[in-house]
């Protein structure tokens, strides 16, 4: 339900990651934590993951974008932000809906921290055992 402005707002998570995202019609600014984007990430891939869903949807220079994110590493914020900008845009045209799913954009990762257990150095490595 994009507003009369058209500002779209919406979240993603990922690990333990955070993001907000505002969307409106523009030229294709990207900004993370007011920062310009290709500054706020130092890795390619953290760029290109970030912005995939509006590269998918071909809406990047259509778009201006601004993300706040906190909590976690770089590859979770790039991931919440990658959730959270397939949400914004599917909120501001439903007719993305198709294209975003075939890129793979719709679907979030689960995947969290493993957390260690007692009596083990690790979440899953185990002290060695010797029988004498």
């Amino acid at each position: 339900m994009p507003e009369e402005k058209g500002l779209v707002l919406a979240t993603g998570k990922r690990k333990s990651s955070k993001a907000t995202v505002k969307i409106i019609q523009g030229n294709g600014q990207v900004f993370v934590n007011g920062i310009p984007l290709a500054s706020y990430f130092q890795r390619l891939a953290h760029r290109r993951h970030a912005i995939y869903p509006l590269v998918a949807t071909e809406t990047l220079s259509k778009f201006n974008v601004w993300m706040v994110v906190h909590g976690g590493g770089p590859t979770g914020q790039s991931g919440a932000i990658h959730s959270a900008v397939s949400r914004a845009l599917r909120i501001q045209n439903a007719l993305l809906e198709g294209p975003l799913r075939q890129a793979g954009c719709v679907e979030n990762d689960k995947r969290k921290v493993e957390r260690k257990k007692t009596g083990q150095p690790k979440a899953r490595k185990k002290y060695t055992w010797v029988k004498r």
